[in-house]
């Protein structure tokens, strides 16, 4: 894992423990709600519009498959 002072990104997700980088991304959502999903080290966040609702596992899915292919 990555130490804190090596991360080269605008963003990262630090364990408290032992303050290594778990995840990284280039950009934060402006908006109240997001989707975070993790692929390994790369973290993608997608924010939710207003009439968005994740109700179930099978919408997350339809709604991260749809964000990994842009």
């Amino acid at each position: 894992m990555q130490k804190l002072i090596a991360a080269n990104c605008k963003y990262a997700v630090i364990r408290c423990d032992d303050m290594s980088v778990v995840a990284e991304m280039d950009c934060f959502p402006d908006g109240a709600r997001a989707v975070w999903h993790r692929k390994g080290g790369i973290l993608r966040v997608r924010a939710l519009r207003p009439d968005e609702r994740i109700v179930s596992k099978t919408v997350l899915r339809e709604i991260v498959y749809q964000f990994m292919r842009t």
